[in-house]
């Protein structure tokens, strides 16, 4: 019996499903799908879909990401207390290794992971760096850093995010398992056990940011999140286009497409209220201001406010 439940989280993209992920997940352990309330039509094919491939169909028991897995990670503790941590994957983001999952298994089941509260990936981005042949035909794993997390309060350059594509990240220094705010949300995996301590799901965040409000609630409580860096996966958001889905979610949410994402700026009144800054403040400032960096002291969001990036990361663990 695999430590690990895997959940893709489903809003009328069920084609996806059938096509992308089912045919690309090669681990024997729990698949769920959420079902975030999708059209009449939408859940009785994903309903047959997953009827026909075994993978459990659940309604979602709020809206939106953030109660989509706290209905997941209710389940399945409600049916196995054994599961240490729920793997989300969305339809566009896959592991490159088909041995990941079974790596991954293992050094859950070895207690190394017990007290993280997220865990990510390092997140080939085709977007912002190597289509997957060339990335396979380089032979690049294990050598090089793509999207390593969301710099959510270090201050770096680009967007916010810990990425080569926006700053040198030497293999040297930050080809390692690195501590980071929030972890790549398109693809990691989230401490059942730790989630039930520690986290108060926000149904504010129905897509945009709940990845990152979920990580920064762990390092309110001390619990680090941390990116492995030699488990790749793969980002490839042109897939939607086949499916008649808008490629950038926020780019579709924008246009006004409620059909397959929720409101584009729903999310940036709730951050403000709730962390005290703004979420775009990297386009404005340096850094966070002091009264910020204050109201955190002796927390490990502290230490990320003040860290320096050039100094590599703020922290590295020993994971065998």
């Amino acid at each position: 019996m695999s430590d690990i439940a895997i959940y893709i989280s489903s809003k009328n993209n069920y084609d996806m499903l059938l096509h992308e992920i089912i045919p690309n997940i090669r681990f024997d352990a729990k698949f769920i799908n959420i079902d975030d309330n999708s059209c009449e039509k939408e859940i009785n094919k994903g309903k047959d879909i997953c009827n026909k491939h075994g993978i459990d169909f659940i309604k979602n028991d709020g809206s939106g990401l953030f109660m989509a897995a706290k209905t997941v990670i209710n389940r399945v503790m409600n049916d196995n207390k054994n599961i240490k941590y729920v793997y989300w994957l969305t339809h566009d983001c896959l592991p490159l290794d088909n041995k990941m999952f079974e790596r991954l298994d293992n050094i859950v089941s070895s207690g190394q992971l017990d007290d993280f509260g997220c865990v990510g990936f390092n997140t080939i981005w085709r977007k912002f760096s190597f289509s997957k042949s060339d990335f396979l035909s380089k032979n690049l794993s294990g050598k090089y850093c793509g999207t390593m997390g969301r710099a959510v309060l270090t201050p770096v350059p680009g967007a916010g995010w810990y990425r080569s594509s926006d700053f040198e990240m030497d293999w040297s220094v930050w080809g390692k398992n690195i501590a980071v705010e929030s972890v790549v949300d398109m693809n990691f995996m989230i401490n059942t056990n730790l989630f039930l301590k520690h986290i108060v799901p926000d149904d504010k965040f129905k897509h945009f940011c709940w990845g990152d409000d979920l990580c920064l609630q762990f390092l309110r409580n001390n619990c680090y999140n941390i990116t492995l860096a030699d488990y790749y996966v793969y980002h490839d958001q042109s897939l939607k286009a086949k499916y008649n889905i808008p490629e950038n979610s926020y780019s579709g949410a924008k246009s006004g497409d409620q059909y397959h994402f929720c409101s584009h700026d729903a999310h940036y009144g709730r951050w403000k209220e709730k962390w005290g800054f703004d979420r775009d403040w990297q386009k404005k400032m340096d850094r966070l201001p002091n009264d910020i960096s204050n109201r955190y002291h002796n927390l490990i969001l502290h230490d990320f406010i003040t860290h320096n990036y050039k100094n590599g990361p703020l922290k590295s663990f020993e994971i065998k």
